[in-house]
């Protein structure tokens, strides 16, 4: 490794300056060899123009010595710019893998100026030393990317021995020298070098270094797909036409390659380039599709023009596999555009699951997160309770995104990874603040819902406990009276026959049927009040103020109901709340007045009892408070208990909705 800093910018300074020089000696033949009309279909070099890339360029107002002058602009621009790259990574991460990844970078640009120099001219002491150079760069990055280690640790020691290796093949062939068995070292110890890195990726490396691999990866999937798309054209003659395209996506490829040698080896903000990774290889594998079929039609084409015979047949087949391919183009482009980056429509997804059959708890992240083709999508509620999840955690913060009401009141919370980098971008953005409303109306959803189960288990616990209070109350109230009366009756028996007198065990008998009417009748008003059935709810307020006023109360009752019919269950908690609220000021407000005004209309029930006693206080609240809150609260409505009028008294007040 190396140590200092001042060394490895100096080395990349002086592999940047020769490289510059080397490039400036080769500039002139290499100018000339970009004016020079390649008589094949494609030349060794991709750049020398072909007859028909001169007549594209032509028509363009271009002549041949522009289009030399431009490629060499072109070239000249990727050294420059891949000098800078590799003395930038030497000098802010100073080691053995920034040197060889820099000069490695510097020697890929220096190709296309090397390639039309002759082995044996002037400058075949140049070839022979780069290529020494670029077998023992390959030789190191293979070796050491990305984390500078060697892999295997046995290659520390055989390093030597390995790049004389792989370079003296190359060195001979250079120089004009084949010595095959060299040849075939150098193939299986690339070969080998590349195994070993497919087993650090998938064994060994860590997410960091598997990100640095991904992004130099990117580059090498543009390059293979670029080289399997100039193949394909080249088998269906069409190499010569589509040359313009191929050379300068060959020199972008080139570019996205040395930017992502020196983003992977400075480790700078790594994002999470999987995704783009596999967009590159969606995109080539359907440019190449594109390709294929594009020269089946052309020659199914030339069949039926050709052929005089089945020209008529082959013009329906041709029309045929035109309307076909292009439904089935469209239907592979629909589903490629979902995988990659969601359907996008995310107001739409949303509504119909709030308006669909399925749990939308459940799937509202998963909709969100395939709606955006996002790997990881959280929801939760306004205490950080996660409601609904899917995917894994990220590998990089989540983006949060509160969630709010019409009202601006916080209902929840978005937590969002995004498909690659640290932030949203504007698309997904856009489509968020579409839909915030929706997700929001489904968290509040979730929450009455929620709040609806609750009191639907609370009124589930009262008609239990009322039930276990009836049983309480027949068991050890009325069922001890009947008992008793049993033991009267066999009393009476035994006494007649003995002939003694029975008139005082016919009194008892008596008293303890009276008993026993006294307690079922205690029981069934404290089912339902018989007031209730005996005249309405106005009356019996009326005759439970009657019972204040008695008790030595000043008393005032207002009752105003214009709802016809009332649910039953409304009726006996309405009447319950005044009576509680009465009995407290009876018993506890040492008060002179009291006001009760009840009010039901079409929409709610409304009652307010006032009284100008000792109010509330510091006292806590007893069980008959607790009663008339869970009465009211049970219908869906409220409860409050306030002071009154100018701080006096106590107000208790209580709607429910009908």
């Amino acid at each position: 490794m190396l140590r200092a800093t001042a060394a490895p910018v100096a080395g990349g300074l002086v592999a940047a300056g020769a490289s510059v020089v080397v490039a400036a000696l080769a500039t002139p033949i290499q100018f000339t060899a970009l004016q020079v009309t390649c008589q094949d279909d494609i030349c060794d070099t991709l750049a020398r123009p072909t007859d028909e890339l001169l007549g594209q360029i032509a028509r363009a107002g271009m002549t041949p010595v522009g289009w030399a002058v431009m490629v060499m602009v072109v070239q000249w621009a990727l050294l420059l710019f891949f000098c800078a790259l590799g003395v930038v990574m030497m000098r802010r991460r100073p080691s053995l893998l920034s040197a060889v990844c820099g000069l490695g970078l510097m020697l890929v640009a220096l190709q296309d100026f090397l390639q039309p120099l002759e082995p044996s001219g002037s400058l075949r002491w140049v070839l022979v030393l780069l290529a020494a150079l670029n077998q023992a760069s390959l030789f190191c990055i293979l070796a050491l990317f990305p984390d500078g280690r060697w892999h295997p640790v046995v290659l520390r020691r055989w390093a030597a021995p390995g790049i004389v290796a792989v370079s003296a093949g190359a060195t001979l062939r250079t120089a004009g020298v084949s010595v095959p068995v060299l040849e075939v070292l150098e193939t299986v110890v690339i070969v080998a070098l590349v195994a070993a890195q497919v087993h650090r990726f998938f064994f060994r490396s860590d997410w960091v270094a598997r990100q640095q691999a991904r992004w130099v990866l990117v580059g090498f999937c543009v390059l293979a797909g670029l080289f399997v798309v100039a193949q394909v054209l080249w088998a269906v003659d069409l190499l010569a036409t589509f040359q313009l395209p191929l050379v300068f996506g060959l020199y972008a490829a080139f570019l996205v390659l040395g930017v992502g040698f020196t983003f992977a080896v400075l480790r700078h903000r790594l994002y999470d380039v999987g995704l783009l990774l596999w967009r590159v290889v969606v995109y080539g594998g359907a440019a190449m599709a594109v390709l294929l079929c594009y020269g089946a039609i052309v020659a199914l084409a030339g069949m039926s023009v050709t052929n005089q015979n089945v020209s008529a047949l082959g013009a329906a087949v041709f029309a045929v596999v035109v309307l076909v391919g292009a439904w089935v183009a469209d239907r592979l482009h629909r589903r490629v555009r979902t995988r990659l980056y969601g359907t996008g429509n995310l107001a739409a997804e949303l509504v119909s699951r709030i308006t669909g059959p399925g749990p939308v708890r459940t799937d509202l992240a998963s909709t969100i997160a395939q709606a955006l083709a996002l790997p990881h999508v959280e929801v939760r509620d306004t205490d950080g309770s996660v409601i609904s999840s899917f995917g894994g955690p990220g590998r990089t913060a989540p983006v949060r995104r509160q969630v709010t009401d019409g009202a601006g009141t916080p209902v929840g919370a978005l937590l969002l990874s995004p498909a690659y980098g640290d932030e949203l971008d504007g698309r997904d953005r856009r489509a968020l603040a579409e839909v915030v409303p929706f997700v929001a109306m489904v968290l509040r959803a979730q929450r009455e819902t929620e709040e609806l189960r609750r009191a639907r288990a609370a009124a589930a616990a009262a008609r239990e406990d009322e039930r276990r209070r009836l049983r309480r109350d027949l068991h050890d109230g009325l069922g001890p009276l009947l008992a008793s009366q049993l033991v009267t009756l066999d009393s009476i028996r035994v006494a007649q026959q003995r002939g003694a007198s029975v008139s005082a065990l016919h009194e008892a008998l008596d008293e303890q049927a009276k008993a026993s009417i006294d307690e079922i009748r205690a029981i069934t008003r404290a089912l339902r009040p018989p007031s209730l059935d005996a005249g309405g709810l106005g009356p019996a307020i009326t005759a439970e103020v009657d019972r204040a006023a008695a008790a030595g109360l000043d008393t005032s009752c207002v009752v105003s109901i214009t709802k016809g019919s009332m649910p039953a269950a409304l009726e006996v908690n309405v009447l319950r709340i005044v009576q509680e609220s009465l009995t407290n000021v009876i018993r506890h407000a040492e008060a002179t007045r009291v006001s009760v005004e009840v009010t039901v209309d079409d929409e709610e029930a409304r009652l307010v009892v006032c009284d100008d006693g000792r109010g509330v206080g510091d006292h806590s609240p007893g069980v008959g408070l607790q009663s008339m809150s869970e009465r009211a609260e049970e219908l869906g409505g409220a409860f409050e208990v306030t002071a009154g009028q100018d701080g006096r008294g106590t107000r208790v007040g209580a709607r429910i909705p009908l």
